[in-house]
């Protein structure tokens, strides 16, 4: 199977290209952050098998291992960056918190842009490809700075970004998620969980079930199944090498699983692509 890897290798310098055309319309998988701004046009636009109908003024974000493709319906114009986590420098978590939470909400959001905000904005990204061909010695410091001013705007824009944790309970279940997403290769218990958070298994999977509707364990598993799903559908692995990636005992184990959760195996799965 055949995924693009154009822009998707960045390292100590982010990239940034205007777009104008169908550049993105075969799958994705990258290892760094993307930013999209449509200045104009409409195109539909799948992440992990999701899709959605993106249209002029909307700016969405794809996180590290997300696998994305966006085809054009009508004509596209607009701008595009990709960075990895460390070029923001260090100190930078909570706004790498809340781009990973935004690319994992509902869909892109259309911005609330001003007219002189939308000028300002398309400065920035005028400025930052222009910096990116000057490379002179203060360019990755200038380029920091730029970043920080366009991820500011993304977050200002939209309000999924880095949803309020205010209670003990949403805190806790923000904690969940989030280690969920750092862990769920080798935890997939919710004792796991429990132990790092203090807690007891019972009232984890009560707080998380009375938040988001599902428990605990619904949210490992899905967590684990997506992860396997982007290896279906953007690698050429075996179930057992997905299985060894994963953590799975064996690829028999890994196969009922995926079968269980997803409704199918996991062939069938790879052969239609997901329907992507």
């Amino acid at each position: 199977m055949q995924v693009k890897a154009l822009l998707t290798s960045v390292s100590d310098m982010p990239a940034v290209e205007k777009i104008s055309g169908p550049e993105w319309s075969s799958l994705t998988r990258s290892d760094n952050y993307h930013i999209f701004w449509l200045k104009h046009g409409q195109g539909l636009l799948s992440i992990d098998l999701q899709r959605h109908i993106v249209s002029t003024g909307m700016i969405f974000c794809i996180a590290p291992g997300q696998v994305f493709k966006l085809d054009p319906t009508i004509s596209l114009g607009g701008y595009h960056v990709a960075f990895n986590r460390s070029f923001l420098g260090n100190g930078r978590e909570r706004i790498l918190r809340a781009l990973n939470e935004l690319s994992r909400s509902t869909g892109p959001m259309a911005a609330c842009l001003e007219s002189s905000q939308d000028a300002e904005l398309q400065e920035t990204f005028d400025m930052m490809i222009a910096e990116c061909a000057s490379r002179d010695a203060y360019t990755c410091e200038i380029l920091q700075g730029m970043l920080l001013v366009l991820v500011s705007y993304l977050l200002g824009c939209t309000a999924a970004a880095a949803p309020p944790c205010v209670s003990r309970e949403s805190r806790i279940v923000c904690a969940f998620m989030e280690q969920i997403e750092n862990n769920f290769c080798s935890r997939k218990r919710v004792s796991d969980y429990a132990s790092e958070l203090f807690v007891s298994p019972g009232y984890l999977s009560e707080v998380v079930r009375r938040i988001s509707g599902y428990p605990a364990s619904h949210h490992i598993r899905q967590r684990i199944l997506l992860e396997a799903r982007r290896h279906a559908i953007s690698t050429n692995s075996s179930a057992r090498q997905v299985a060894d990636k994963l953590g799975f005992a064996d690829s028999s184990t890994f196969s009922k699983f995926f079968k269980t959760f997803s409704g199918d195996n996991f062939s069938r799965f790879r052969a239609t692509g997901g329907e992507i």
